[in-house]
């Protein structure tokens, strides 16, 4: 993601020059990624879309403490179930946007869009009754993994399209570490409820969704649903929305496609931005 989010940078300055500066804004969760923390743990869109708000909120502070006056226009990145968490917050700040024509917090006024990548947007969420026992088990057992016959193993070669990168997860990423998508176990207890809960919000504020949003999906994709990435896409009214497909590209599509990846969110920051220029001298 890091790679990324520098390609991003590197490409729009060179094409539009130093003055039209924006920023993108990604973060490894707690136990995921690189980050520290209980490895492949889940806690839920509350816990999670509130730390993802404070990693935006300290990098455009430091951008100030630098010598901006206010931070550029921002895009928040987010991949799989961060994907989804990055929707939750994008509709938060959206909110915040409409509530106040002069929001105090740093990060509301220049917050521009939305880039998800293979997002988690809809799952195959069990009958209340057992999502009710699911989280009773959860609250009791949250970080101890479910039985094998409930959560099978993840194939990681429906994760990366290239043997190389699937035997280095094998062999090095157990137990993710020190990344996370080769966790190669049955999922958390606590972990399946946070997915679940994540998965329900996301849906929830489908129809409300008035944000620029970017959508890059493999249509194959066998880890989250590109047909429920692309449902949530049509139900909002975004002014921008838009779709790309990422065929065979499996679900870590930055690791497999990372030039498509790029192109496609330059792309899409490039119209947002227009846009934004656009309705700002239409106000004037």
């Amino acid at each position: 993601t890091k790679k990324l989010v520098e390609r991003l940078t590197t490409r729009y300055q060179a094409a539009n020059g130093e003055q039209r500066r924006f920023l993108v804004v990604s973060c490894d969760h707690a136990g995921c990624g690189y980050s520290e923390g209980r490895r492949c743990f889940v806690d839920g869109p509350a816990v999670m879309t509130a730390t993802m708000r404070r990693c935006v909120q300290t990098a455009l502070s430091q951008l100030v403490s630098m010598g901006l006056t206010s931070p550029p226009p921002w895009f928040l990145l987010g991949h799989s179930m961060s994907g989804g968490l990055s929707l939750l917050l994008s509709h938060q700040l959206q909110q915040e946007q409409a509530a106040s024509s002069s929001p105090t917090s740093l990060e509301v006024p220049s917050f521009s869009g939305c880039i998800t990548l293979a997002p988690l947007t809809s799952m195959s969420i069990p009958p209340a009754p057992i999502c009710t026992i699911l989280r009773m088990i959860a609250f009791i057992f949250p970080y101890h993994g479910m039985p094998s016959w409930i959560s099978g193993e993840m194939d990681n070669r429906e994760v990366w399209d290239n043997e190389v990168a699937v035997a280095w997860h094998m062999t090095r990423d157990v137990w993710g570490v020190p990344g996370g998508l080769g966790w190669a176990r049955a999922m958390r207890w606590g972990s399946a409820a946070g997915l679940v809960d994540i998965s329900l919000a996301v849906q929830a504020i489908a129809r409300d969704v008035a944000f620029p949003l970017c959508v890059a999906h493999d249509p194959e994709d066998k880890i989250t649903s590109c047909q429920g990435a692309r449902e949530f896409l049509s139900a909002g009214n975004s002014p921008l929305k838009r779709f790309v497909s990422l065929s065979d590209s499996k679900h870590d599509v930055i690791c497999n496609a990372p030039e498509k990846c790029a192109a496609a969110a330059l792309a899409f920051v490039a119209d947002a931005l227009a846009a934004k220029k656009k309705s700002m001298e239409g106000r004037s």
